[in-house]
């Protein structure tokens, strides 16, 4: 019995690392957005090994994220549109996003930038 339990204890604790490892993701790319009145989008898509981005603005903005590389409709974000997310300056935030998506961003008072940085596993 006390060898049954010990076997249990040992195996429990081989799977504690790869359970703790599930949320860590490691820098790879990062982008520069200066942002104005007008949309502005990211300049590349997102890479095929991006799980999430993490977001950072000097002035705070509004964004929005396609899921597909097509530019269309990404750069035509307003405030006043529905699919838009507000970002506060200088609050660092992860997103979940989509491998050869596009972030677009457009200012809500003053010009300022995005910092698109794709993490992966």
């Amino acid at each position: 019995m006390k060898r049954i339990t010990l076997c249990l204890f040992a195996l429990a604790l081989l799977a504690v690392p790869a359970a703790a490892q599930e949320n860590v993701f490691r820098p790879v790319k990062t982008h520069y957005v200066p942002y104005t009145a007008t949309a502005q989008a990211i300049t590349d898509q997102l890479g095929a090994y991006t799980d999430r981005v993490q977001l950072v603005c000097t002035t705070d903005c509004y964004y929005s994220m396609s899921t597909s590389g097509a530019a269309t409709g990404v750069t035509a974000i307003s405030a006043s549109t529905t699919q838009t997310h507000f970002l506060p300056a200088n609050t660092p935030v992860i997103q979940k996003s989509s491998p050869g998506g596009r972030i677009s961003v457009v200012r809500v008072t003053s010009d300022g930038a995005l910092y698109v940085t794709e993490m992966s596993r």
